[in-house]
């Protein structure tokens, strides 16, 4: 199972991803990375606690019961439903939709279950190794 670490790591690595595919512009890869990257973080902080679900049911389950999770039940949940959106229902994705995402639904997780985990700042760059 991956390390505490290694959650915050990938959450870094999705969310520059994310910064760079709506560059691009790749929108709907965008927001699914987006919510990959709060899926990491969330891991993180349950990791801490020795928790390390097994499957996206598992880990809703452990969000709406963790009380530093809990809060964020909604904005996960978006950018949960968002993903879905992008990879099964095939919906198009424009600059605003990505920019309203960002700071309605990933912004809030960010930015509340970063300090818990040691972060300053979200990932605004893509990751060095990232290759186009």
């Amino acid at each position: 199972m991956p390390s505490r670490q290694e959650h915050i790591d990938k959450a870094r690595y999705n969310g520059g991803v994310a910064r760079r595919l709506e560059a691009i512009p790749v929108y709907d890869w965008a927001v699914t990375t987006m919510f990959y990257s709060a899926l990491h973080l969330v891991d993180a902080v349950l990791a801490a606690n020795n928790i390390h679900p097994t499957t996206h049911a598992d880990r809703n389950n452990q969000i709406q019961r963790n009380p530093a999770l809990a809060a964020h039940w909604r904005d996960y949940r978006h950018l949960r439903d968002r993903s879905e959106d992008a990879r099964y229902r095939c919906l198009p994705f424009t600059a605003i939709d990505v920019n309203a995402t960002r700071a309605n639904s990933y912004a809030p997780i960010w930015l509340s279950l970063a300090p818990l985990l040691g972060l300053s700042t979200m990932p605004e760059a893509p990751p060095a190794d990232f290759i186009p």
